[in-house]
């Protein structure tokens, strides 16, 4: 195949070749249309838009409504900081926004939304590689994934709460079923999968789905259900409801690990400082950003999309956790 060289561009462009090389350059002088024209069809060549000193790439972020959680926020941190040791230049977009990119020169990015139509968006338009961090590829050609490895981290859980004898195992979050079910760390199948294993029967019934904006009332009813119904431990999916949750048990005078077990979301510098310190799950930072920064950068070198790569999580064991209370 013959190799797409600056005149094809400029032909596909209907531009000069002298336009597309001030393109490159980046001059200010060429017009918003001009260059977002001249991109494009770049892009859609498959030109070679990284030979320059440095790569440009790009971070997608959630919408200001839908913050990132600490961790995630830590792990932006990082892999902007990784680009930058790598002498990258790093810009931050919008995942809502992908227009704002059609005038930027880029060679890739890593998205941190979780937008379920980015990916198909992303390959029909931009044609540069794609780290996602939130959804899974679909094995788009330019689109991977580097995905919390949720299923081993909920069996890490069922089995310690099972070596300590509970049985009546409780799931709750604020998600719903229906995205808990789509979301592509598998934690809600993770979680079906590990109480299989332990022989835990019907593990479908000792899920709680919250809405997201579920009042305090709701949440101390949906705690007394769950009692009602046997629970002696409880994994809490999210780290905002897990805090709240703390208020709510010691309104009803429920003490931890005493009259319900829990392991919560790590969150640094608050989960080893609460009464009992929480035992947490708490993702590898240093490693997310590492693979993060790598599968992008491999992306990159071949111009291939590697398989998915699966980020780890550890279980953090402190004093949330006891034997299930004897007059259950």
């Amino acid at each position: 195949m013959k190799k797409v060289n600056s005149r094809m561009v400029a032909k596909a462009a209907g531009v000069s070749q002298a336009t597309v090389s001030r393109v490159l350059r980046e001059d200010p002088h060429v017009s918003a249309d001009t260059r977002a024209c001249v991109l494009e069809h770049a892009r859609r060549l498959g030109y070679d838009l990284c030979g320059r000193d440095a790569r440009r790439v790009a971070l997608l972020l959630p919408p200001p409504e839908r913050p990132l959680s600490s961790f995630w926020n830590a792990v932006l941190v990082g892999v902007c900081g990784n680009f930058a040791a790598r002498g990258w230049h790093v810009e931050l977009f919008f995942a809502d926004h992908l227009e704002s990119l059609d005038e930027r020169l880029l060679d890739g990015a890593v998205d941190f939304s979780s937008s379920e139509t980015l990916a198909d968006i992303w390959s029909s338009r931009f044609h540069i590689p794609l780290v996602r961090t939130q959804n899974g590829s679909r094995r788009q050609n330019n689109i991977s994934a580097a995905l919390l490895d949720c299923a081993s981290m909920m069996f890490r859980v069922v089995s310690l709460f099972r070596d300590y004898g509970h049985r009546e195992i409780f799931y709750l979050t604020t998600t719903s079923e229906a995205e808990e079910r789509a979301n592509p760390t598998r934690r809600l199948a993770g979680f079906y999968h590990a109480c299989d294993s332990c022989k835990i029967p019907h593990p479908e019934r000792h899920c709680v789905f919250l809405p997201p904006d579920a009042s305090d009332a709701s949440l101390e009813h949906a705690i007394e259900r769950i009692l009602r119904d046997g629970a002696t431990a409880l994994y809490c999916a999210e780290e905002t409801l897990a805090l709240r949750l703390d208020t709510i048990l010691d309104r009803m005078g429920l003490q931890i690990p005493k009259d319900l077990s829990r392991i919560d979301p790590e969150v640094p510098n608050v989960s080893a400082f609460l009464r009992p310190p929480r035992t947490t799950v708490q993702p590898d930072e240093t490693a997310a950003v590492l693979r993060i920064a790598n599968l992008l950068a491999q992306m990159l070198a071949t111009g291939k999309a590697p398989p998915n790569v699966l980020l780890p999580i550890k279980l953090v064991v402190r004093n949330s956790v006891a034997a299930p209370p004897q007059n259950v």
